[in-house]
């Protein structure tokens, strides 16, 4: 386990280098006056380097899990701060976002690891539901006093997954997508 935990914290640096360049470059060339088939590349160029970060960071947490730092937050400022990192894709696809974030106080968690897991389930979401489709997220308190606890749940309308995939689904790394194109951009 520590050679491929070596192995892969290699690999994650030299993924991360040429992905960090991509990321921005296509940033800069969504800021330029270009025409809408360029602007519509440049986001795809920008999810999918996005996406690349989150395997990356998935797989680099899997091998060597950062140590817990758990502060107090309102969660729906940090669910609201998922949302807008896929603020475009939602935007350019016609999804609507309906949110239900009750009453909830301050609850206390580890931000970096609710954010990768959140933006895991966000974009997973993004992509099964079709444009025009809908994704629903709630925030919702469970129980009473020090035993109380936050739940976070996040629907959409898309085809949900087969049975087979619900027995290893929680498995590092598992995907459906295997061999699949993810995101087509004309």
């Amino acid at each position: 386990m520590a050679a491929l935990g070596r192995m892969a914290a290699n690999l994650a640096h030299q993924i991360r280098n040429p992905l960090t360049a991509l990321g921005g470059l296509a940033r800069r060339l969504a800021g330029l006056k270009i025409d809408e088939k360029g602007l519509r590349y440049a986001a795809g160029i920008n999810t999918e380097a996005a996406r690349l970060e989150l395997v990356l960071n998935n797989m680099f947490a899997y091998v060597q899990p950062p140590p817990l730092v758990l502060q107090r937050r309102n969660i729906s400022e940090a669910v609201e701060e998922c949302l807008r990192s896929f603020a475009q894709v939602i935007g350019e696809r016609g999804i609507e976002v309906q949110r239900d974030y009750g009453s909830v106080p301050e609850a206390l968690f580890d931000n970096r690891q609710f954010t990768l897991a959140l933006k895991n389930v966000l974009a997973n979401a993004l992509e099964a539901v079709g444009d025009g489709g809908l994704l629903s997220i709630a925030v919702t308190r469970e129980g009473e006093g020090e035993e109380s606890m936050v739940a976070v749940e996040v629907g959409d309308n898309g085809p949900g997954l087969e049975a087979a995939a619900l027995e290893t689904m929680f498995e590092p790394f598992f995907t459906t997508k295997v061999g699949e194109k993810r995101w087509v951009w004309a």
